[in-house]
């Protein structure tokens, strides 16, 4: 949902400072323009994780309409 929710699942430093950096030049007061080659590389040697399996998914909403056989 933002940037330090990827510092917290980050499995290396590389990849929380290069994240960071990219937080402080988005929302901070630096001038300095930013390149993003840092944080590619920090993602590219990032240990893959295995894949969760998806929850259920829940029932969607009832309809607003209940829809039936049209009037004679």
């Amino acid at each position: 949902r933002s940037l330090r929710d990827v510092t917290a699942l980050a499995a290396t430093p590389a990849l929380r400072d290069a994240v960071i950096d990219l937080e402080r030049a988005l929302y901070g007061r630096a001038t300095a323009p930013w390149h993003g080659d840092a944080l590619w590389h920090a993602f590219q040697r990032e240990p893959r994780r295995a894949a969760r399996p998806r929850a259920a998914r829940a029932p969607g909403l009832p309809p607003l309409f209940k829809l039936g056989p049209a009037p004679d």
